[in-house]
């Protein structure tokens, strides 16, 4: 046994090895412009997603990140007749204004290394009781290339902040600021925290993307999305893209290794673990023609611990075919839970997106649907780099859920779709524009969610009961920006936040100013 072991292990390292090999013959021989892996950034990504919506060529837009090239990227062409920044000649010039702090490429070998960083400052007008906001983000992103079929980015951020009451006590109460993990008390009513991610991506064949490592992923077209989102904190994952029949249909899977911030029984140990549980995600997309993209979806969460320790994840769990764990367990089962959901883009015109989704779920044998509908119209009334978008969202009751409470669709505290979860509606807008280096953004949300809060009842004892909370998050921003390589920019800005139900209110009214760079999303309008 000792032997077969060993030749095993031999198999498998040279396997290693001549997988090594041939990643860099074919970074050798396809070493002219490279692939890169775009951020997923509402603000960062909003000219690349107009020029998607202008292509007629077809592009899947339903998953991010993007994997792309743009250096051949036919999409550079609907830059024809936009301002262009000048190019500075002297090396502090062009650091500041049109490259990344560190640039390395030697045609085969490419990569940038910037600074990331969050200086802002703020103050609740609201709440006279607590100290001023502030946040210190610290870090690094490095981002490149090995030939045209490699490509890898990595960042960490630390951070000491100082939230607004209401973000506070969501803090506090879920045990971790949202999408960025888990914290450490800093100061007094602080929070120190630190996130950091890595992400590869293979192109063996231009029809075929390998992508794996530690980070974020976001399905759909919208601001939300239903069905998966970058609400929750990064996770392990490995996902396979499948372009076929002329990029008319992409087939996606991906597999996770998920945490449920519920502490295991004590151990050796000097600190418990946290239950771990797994996900698959499957996506089915087809797009006739560039201006129609429809794809369906199916979401499952494994357990892969009980009482008694590790439960084995099932044969399903490692078989890449869409909707066929759904066909064997349910939607809800003992050891799984299903969301399945589709989803649509439609390019009516030119500077015109519709979007939806739709999600199905099932809690106890009862039926759960639920729905978004989206608009987002570009260069508004001919103005290049005005936008406008409008976002409505109906959740039900019972989406996200499972029986036992460690298999709901969550990850680390955080919700795998609508940071809000599920029993609300929502409308959310946008007013972008861009003129020059100028930066403006409004934006206004509405959302009456239903929940459970506790009242006194009769006898002394107290009860449940089920109440509206509506809550309403006026924003507007204004920004310059120094560096659209690395989004560095200047900016100030007001964020507000009205929230009542029959039995309590609060107002936040937060003004700020920040020196900060822009690469991830973060949601604090739940």
């Amino acid at each position: 046994m000792q032997r077969l072991n060993k030749r095993i292990l031999s198999i498998n390292i040279h396997l290693v090895k001549w997988a090594v090999v041939v990643i860099f013959i074919t970074a050798v021989f396809d070493s002219i412009s490279q692939t890169l892996i775009q951020p997923i950034q509402r603000e960062y990504n909003l000219n690349l997603d107009r020029k998607l919506n202008q292509a007629k060529e077809i592009q899947h837009t339903f998953s991010q990140p993007y994997v792309w090239n743009p250096n051949v990227d036919s999409l550079e062409k609907y830059d024809v007749g936009r301002w262009e920044r000048k190019t500075r000649t002297s090396w502090g010039g062009r650091k500041l204004k049109n490259e990344s702090f560190i640039v390395v490429d030697t045609g085969l070998f490419y990569m940038t290394l910037d600074p990331l960083f969050n200086f802002q400052l703020g103050k609740d007008l609201s709440d006279t009781a607590n100290p001023d906001i502030s946040t210190n983000t610290r870090g690094f992103i490095v981002q490149g290339a090995i030939g045209k079929r490699f490509s890898f980015s990595s960042s960490f951020y630390e951070n000491q902040s100082f939230f607004p009451k209401y973000l506070s006590d969501h803090i506090t109460s879920s045990e971790v600021v949202p999408g960025q993990g888990r914290y450490k008390s800093f100061q007094t009513g602080g929070f120190d925290y630190a996130m950091s991610n890595g992400l590869i991506a293979f192109r063996p064949w231009d029809f075929l993307t390998i992508q794996g490592g530690h980070g974020k992923n976001f399905y759909g077209n919208g601001y939300r999305s239903l069905l998966l989102s970058d609400n929750s904190f990064n996770y392990p994952h490995l996902k396979i893209t499948a372009n076929l029949f002329e990029n008319k249909v992409q087939y996606q899977t991906m597999h996770a290794s998920l945490i449920e911030l519920t502490r295991l029984p004590a151990t050796t140990s000097s600190e418990s673990q946290f239950i771990r549980k797994a996900g698959t995600f499957h996506s089915l997309g087809y797009s006739p023609i560039s201006q129609l993209e429809i794809s369906v979806f199916e979401g499952v969460i494994y357990q892969n611990w009980d009482s008694l320790g590790t439960v084995p994840l099932p044969g399903s769990f490692y078989v890449p075919v869409i909707f066929l764990n759904t066909a064997l367990n349910g939607l809800e089962s003992n050891g799984t839970n299903s969301v399945l959901g589709m989803s649509i883009r439609v390019n009516p015109i030119r500077n015109i997106k519709l979007y939806g989704q739709l999600a199905y779920d099932g809690f106890q044998n009862i039926t759960s649907v639920s729905y978004q509908a989206g608009l987002h119209v570009f260069d508004v009334f001919g103005l290049k780099d005005l936008h406008f978008q409008t976002e409505y969202n109906q959740i039900d009751r019972y989406l996200y859920m499972h029986s036992n409470s460690d298999l709901a669709y969550e990850h680390y505290n955080g919700y795998l779709g609508h940071p809000s979860g599920n029993d609300l509606s929502e409308l959310i807008s946008f007013v972008d524009y861009k003129w020059h280096d100028i930066l403006i953004r409004m934006k206004y949300s509405a959302i009456n969610q239903f929940g459970y809060v506790r009242v006194p009842g009769s006898g002394g004892l107290t009860q449940n009961i089920r109440v509206e909370n509506v809550r309403v998050y006026p924003e507007i921003s204004l920004a310059y920006l120094f560096n659209p390589k690395n989004t560095m920019m200047i900016e100030v800005g007001y964020k507000g936040r009205e929230s009542a139900n029959q039995f309590t209110s609060s107002q936040t009214d937060w003004i700020f100013a920040a020196l900060r760079m822009n690469l991830q999303n973060f949601y604090y309008d739940f």
